[in-house]
């Protein structure tokens, strides 16, 4: 069935008037939201449509669009980014009004942007199911990949010859051999991308020194394996040593598709396929991922950035939240920096208040502060620029944006949120036990003169019991973010000028 997606209460719209014509009724020359070439965004026109989404077993995010609506052009950039993160696991594209007239006819759109997903495995039941998301790359890339579907085969234990054997046996074969206990939706999205003309298969809970006798030449893990058609040698497989990245991973299907010379330097490209097979365990059989379910965007958070200085504040806004959510920590010296700055910092907690994070900031400067991010990141993992971290407090782990290259700024620190939101990011455990600290020691140690400060720091008073300590006061203030803005513009009608505002009521975008 197809996936049931609920509007979120932040679509509240500020009211705007978008003019659609002059007073002599002319139409304005489109500007053009996307840069077609260069943007992973897909121009999709009426000539096109039925070969690239309906005849695909690709899942797609189709947003049907006007070029003089405000909401378009707020949406464009969140959805370009979206794009690129999705590159290789699912397709977005958008429809002009102007381009295919016939197409916001036959799907009904009447207001824009209009955002809808296709999903399925024939043309015949690709019907589109309104996104009523979140208008962020994250929120996007989220729901994207929740409504993908696999073509993978799991192959159980002992289960390689039976797959090479059976299993689509006249097109070629691609086994990705992973340590983890789930399908990738990379990996879900190429073997939807080569379905039918590779067949895509994946030996969960591997190990190196298994994957090593199938042709895996390091036994580093994951690692992505090749087999000619009709080949049925375990050991004749050919590995994928290049990026782990969606073009190098085309490349390689591609030419594995097609039947050309794979290198071991990863040039050649995927394909999928279906297990046919009826004779071999029902563990392996393909595996679809579930499209029923409702996706609900998470209630707004507090938009305000709180101070960790104190065991007490870290755990109230990392370690321990009672909310659930994610902790975004800044880990910068005298808590800003002049890329990273407070202001900067409010405007991301109010772009991401409803994806699941709070944010916070730390002084890497003070000696709580630097304990703090030896515990959580190891010694001298934060440079002098400082360094940005999601923290999952109750599981004791962490994903980091640092490092000499790194420039923390919106690009940066948004790209990686993005990565967060849409689970593409590794956490790691902690690097030690994390620190007891007081704020009044913190605070001690600030107003003492310098010759003082190095005693101040190693006073008892730093490693004080977090119970002593009270919850961090709130640290107002709002993100100028796009959802401020979100909202429809509305279609013209006989001629009258569209209009930008609430969504309509009857669910469209």
């Amino acid at each position: 069935m197809n996936k049931v997606l609920r509007r979120p209460a932040h679509w509240a719209a500020s009211a705007c008037l978008a003019v659609l014509a002059a007073a002599s009724g002319t139409t304005p020359v489109a500007a053009g939201l996307y840069n077609w070439k260069t943007s992973k965004v897909v121009q999709l026109t009426e000539k096109n449509f039925q070969s690239l989404v309906l005849d695909s077993k690709e899942t797609w995010l189709v947003e049907f669009y006007a070029d003089w609506c405000g909401h378009c052009k707020s949406l464009a950039p969140h959805f370009d980014r979206a794009a690129a993160n999705l590159d290789g696991v699912a397709r977005l594209g958008a429809v002009s009004s102007d381009d295919a007239p016939s197409l916001m006819s036959k799907y009904g759109v009447k207001g824009f942007p209009t955002l809808k997903l296709f999903t399925g495995v024939t043309a015949r039941n690709r019907r589109p199911s309104d996104y009523n998301g979140a208008r962020t790359s994250g929120g996007m890339a989220a729901a994207v990949k929740a409504a993908l579907k696999s073509f993978v085969t799991v192959i159980p234990s002992g289960g390689m010859e039976v797959f090479l054997k059976e299993v689509s046996p006249k097109l070629p074969h691609v086994v990705l051999f992973t340590s983890k206990k789930a399908t990738s939706p990379l990996y879900k999205g190429l073997s939807a991308t080569y379905e039918g003309r590779i067949a895509f298969g994946e030996v969960r809970g591997a190990d190196g020194e298994a994957a090593a006798k199938h042709g895996l030449a390091s036994k580093k893990l994951p690692g992505l394996v090749s087999w000619t058609a009709s080949s049925t040698d375990e050991t004749a497989g050919v590995p994928h040593t290049g990026a782990v990245e969606a073009d190098a991973l085309r490349a390689f299907l591609d030419a594995v598709a097609t039947g050309s010379p794979v290198s071991s330097d990863g040039d050649a490209s995927t394909g999928g396929g279906a297990y046919t097979d009826g004779t071999a365990d029902a563990s392996a059989a393909p595996e679809v991922t579930p499209m029923g379910g409702t996706f609900v965007q998470p209630p707004a958070s507090d938009s305000g950035v709180a101070t960790v200085d104190s065991r007490a504040a870290y755990d109230a806004n990392c370690g321990a939240r009672k909310d659930g959510r994610l902790c975004a920590l800044a880990l910068l010296p005298d808590g800003a920096s002049a890329t990273l700055t407070p202001a900067l910092l409010e405007s991301l907690a109010g772009r991401y208040q409803f994806d699941n994070i709070g944010f916070a900031v730390v002084d890497v400067a003070s000696s709580g502060g630097a304990e703090l991010a030896s515990s959580l990141l190891g010694p001298d993992a934060v440079v002098d620029s400082g360094a940005f971290a999601v923290v999952r407090g109750k599981k004791s782990k962490v994903a980091v944006l640092a490092g000499e290259g790194v420039v923390l700024d919106d690009a940066s620190v948004g790209a990686f949120l993005d990565k967060v939101v849409g689970g593409d990011v590794r956490y790691t455990r902690f690097a030690g036990d994390v620190p007891q600290w007081t704020a009044a020691a913190t605070a001690a140690a600030a107003d003492a003169p310098s010759d003082d400060k190095a005693e101040a720091a190693a006073s008892p008073a730093m490693h004080a019991a977090a119970n002593d300590e009270g919850a961090p006061s709130d640290a107002g203030g709002t993100g100028a973010g796009y959802k401020a803005e979100e909202g429809s513009c509305a279609a013209p009608v006989d001629g009258v000028a569209g209009q930008c505002g609430a969504p309509p009521p009857n669910g469209s975008a």
